[in-house]
């Protein structure tokens, strides 16, 4: 790994004043099985949106700034290729618009 994704994460954060809680690797490999139970059949393989059972595509140049809208005031949690980085980290809700 050539940068620390944690420490980048978290600085930016803390920059920006936005509330971010790593989630530890246990916790963060027990959200993936449930995400993936549920949206992708029970695969283990990453990105998990390259196998979800029913997905859906739009294929918009501004579509990233959409993100926040349809999240809202909900928790966001930001997960990682495991190679890369195995805990995850949740953005309070409300804060996605900050990041995006």
């Amino acid at each position: 790994m050539l940068w620390n994704i944690e420490e980048q994460i978290m600085s930016a954060a803390a920059s920006m004043n936005i509330n971010v809680t790593k989630i530890s690797e246990h916790d963060t490999e027990l959200r993936f099985q449930q995400l993936s139970r549920k949206y992708a059949n029970g695969t283990k393989l990453f990105p998990l949106w390259e196998h979800l059972d029913n997905d859906i595509v739009v294929q918009h140049p501004e579509a990233w700034k959409w993100i926040a809208e349809y999240i809202g005031n909900s928790q966001a949690i930001l997960m990682f290729n495991p190679s890369d980085e195995k805990s995850s980290y949740e953005v309070e809700g409300g804060q996605v618009q900050i990041i995006v």
